[in-house]
């Protein structure tokens, strides 16, 4: 859980470094979405087996 809890970080640290995001977003919410649910190819592999 810590390694997820530092990756997340480092990834909202990045972002709000960046400077298209201090031109355009500043102040701005920062939504982080952590999607690890397979893709629709390794499904159709599952389905087949």
């Amino acid at each position: 859980m810590q390694v997820n809890a530092e990756f997340v970080d480092a990834v909202y640290n990045a972002v709000k470094a960046h400077d298209v995001y201090r031109a355009h977003f500043t102040g701005k919410t920062i939504v982080i979405v952590l999607d690890n649910a397979p893709a629709r190819r390794t499904w159709s592999k599952r389905e087949r087996t």
